[in-house]
C-alpha cells in the first residue's frame, strides 16, 4: 500500500484488512466485503464529506476531525435501520444508496413519508430535541452511511452552532412535505 508514493503497508488483502490501516479503511470505504453488513469503525476521508450538503462549509480542520469520528454503516436492502420509537443515538449520512421514511398508522399498517438518497441524512430530530425515533428507516436498496453518534453530535453543535438553524430548517421542510 503506498500513501503519497511512500510504502506504508504491504501484505496479502487478508493480511492488511487484518492491520486494520489505511488499506482496510479505503477498502471498506469502497464497498468491501458487501456481505457483511453493519458497524465499521474505521474512519471517513474528509473529502468524501466536502460534497455532503449538511457539512457545506464547515472550517477544514473542523471537517477532518469529524471524518475521523464518523462510523461507516452498511445494511442490505430491506433492512430496517432504525424503529419508530427507538431512542435517538446517532445521526445518519447517507454516502451510497436510498432508504425509505415509514411511519404507522393507526390501524397497524405503514405510511411511506419519503425516499432518501446520497447526501440526505436522518436522525437530527431524536438528536436535537431527545425523542424517540419518530419514523422506521428501511434500506431501499443497498445502502452505505455514515453516522456520528449523540455525544459528538452534540460536540459538532457546540462547535457550529449554525448547523443548528440549518437542521432545524431542513426538519421543517421535510415535516412540510410529508404532510403535503
Amino acid at each position: 500500500m503506498l500513501d503519497q508514493g511512500a510504502l506504508v503497508e504491504q501484505g496479502t488483502h487478508e493480511e492488511l484488512l487484518r492491520h486494520k490501516g489505511l488499506y482496510a479503511r479505503l477498502w471498506q470505504e469502497q464497498g468491501g466485503d458487501v456481505a457483511g453488513a453493519g458497524v465499521q469503525y474505521v474512519g471517513v476521508e474528509a473529502s468524501r464529506l466536502r460534497g455532503v450538503p449538511l457539512f457545506t462549509g464547515l472550517d477544514p480542520d473542523l471537517l477532518a476531525t469529524l471524518a475521523r469520528r464518523l462510523a461507516v454503516e452498511r445494511y442490505p436492502a430491506d433492512q430496517t435501520i432504525v424503529h419508530e420509537g427507538q431512542v435517538g443515538d446517532k445521526l445518519y449520512i447517507i454516502h451510497s444508496g436510498q432508504v425509505d421514511v415509514v411511519t404507522a398508522t393507526p390501524g397497524g399498517h405503514e405510511r411511506a413519508l419519503a425516499t432518501l438518497r446520497e447526501g440526505d441524512h436522518f436522525g437530527e430530530m431524536a438528536l436535537l430535541y431527545d425523542l424517540p425515533r419518530t419514523a422506521t428507516i428501511r434500506a431501499r436498496t443497498p445502502v452505505q452511511l455514515y453516522s456520528l453518534d449523540k455525544g459528538d453530535f452534540a460536540t459538532l453543535l457546540r462547535a457550529v452552532p449554525r448547523l443548528r438553524d440549518q437542521l432545524e430548517r431542513a426538519m421543517t421542510e421535510r415535516v412540510q412535505a410529508s404532510a403535503g
